[in-house]
């Protein structure tokens, strides 16, 4: 039935499918051009969906706040909602669907400080914003760009951290004023340290590596304390440092945490789902006996 379904597309449907030269699809709007023009790591915060439609986004590889699919995870939604408070009240219920953020969200005291932990780096606007933590960069296309003053890296070293195993608990110490996430991690289990920072060692976290299924980072601290890479907690990611596993701790309630001794290390993220294995080895026994199925049937009907 596949390959009739394929044949059918390939042979009749050609007459009737007139597909589009890629270019003409995936066009490089202005606003493409723009952020494409700054090689770091960083997100972007559309206001609406529209500004900035999801296959443009993924396919130049333009990394939304606000995710690329309907479904949302989880921690992470509830950090845009009681943690950054930025999703509006339609989604707050249903689950689904692409965000649209209300304008007076984006102009609370510490909607900058809590974008800034997931990197957004830049809120594209299509009216001005009162909010003196976004510095107005650009008008691209009839949209203002606004650089976020308090974006943090995507990975980066801290050497303190709290522990909060109630997530409304921690997302109000984080909206605090006092709080600063660049020294501060929140953590849902454990111990809270407050490790010394060697003055003498700079610490540093760049990515080395980046894929849907693998990210590298090389560390560097001067004295014991975390990586954290802002990328959504998700079961099925696993961490190695120097090729022994570690545990990854969620992280401002929404991202990923790993803590480290003092000195050098490499650190690997990993997606591997356990059944995953499993599901490739079933899938490629279910071809084989496919087509062993279909030779048998082929020749008892060449003989017959």
């Amino acid at each position: 039935a596949a390959m009739l379904i394929l044949l059918d597309l390939a042979y009749f449907g050609n007459a009737f499918i007139q597909p589009s030269p890629i270019e003409e699809v995936y066009l490089k709007t202005p606003l493409v051009k723009y952020f494409k023009e700054d090689a770091s790591f960083f997100r972007v915060l559309p206001e609406h969906p529209e500004i900035l439609p999801e296959y443009l986004a993924g396919k130049y590889q333009i990394f939304n706040t606000l995710g690329y699919g309907s479904s949302r995870i989880t921690f992470f939604d509830e950090f845009l909602d009681k943690g950054a408070g930025i999703v509006d009240n339609v989604h707050r219920d249903i689950k689904w669907g692409q965000l649209i953020v209300p304008k007076d969200r984006l102009e609370t005291s510490y909607v900058a400080k809590m974008l800034g932990i997931l990197n957004t780096k830049y809120i594209i606007a299509r009216d001005p914003i009162d909010n003196e933590d976004f510095g107005l960069e650009a008008e691209v296309d009839e949209k203002l760009i606004y650089h976020n003053k308090k974006v943090l890296p995507r990975s980066f070293i801290v050497h303190r951290s709290l522990v909060f195993s109630d997530d409304q608990k921690g997302y109000r110490e984080m909206q605090k004023e006092s709080f600063d996430p660049s020294k501060t991690v929140i953590i849902e289990k454990g111990k809270g340290f407050d490790f010394k920072e060697d003055s003498g060692t700079k610490d540093d976290a760049k990515i080395t590596f980046y894929s849907p299924q693998e990210i590298r980072v090389a560390a560097e601290l001067g004295s014991p304390g975390y990586l954290i890479l802002s990328e959504s907690f998700f079961p099925g990611w696993e961490a190695f440092d120097n090729g022994v596993r570690r545990e990854i701790l969620r992280a401002d309630g929404a991202i990923r945490s790993v803590q480290l001794d003092a000195g050098s290390h490499e650190v690997v993220f990993k997606y591997e789902l356990p059944f995953f294995a499993g599901a490739v080895i079933l899938s490629w026994a279910t071809l084989i006996v496919f087509l062993i199925s279909s030779l048998v049937c082929f020749f008892r009907f060449k003989r017959g």
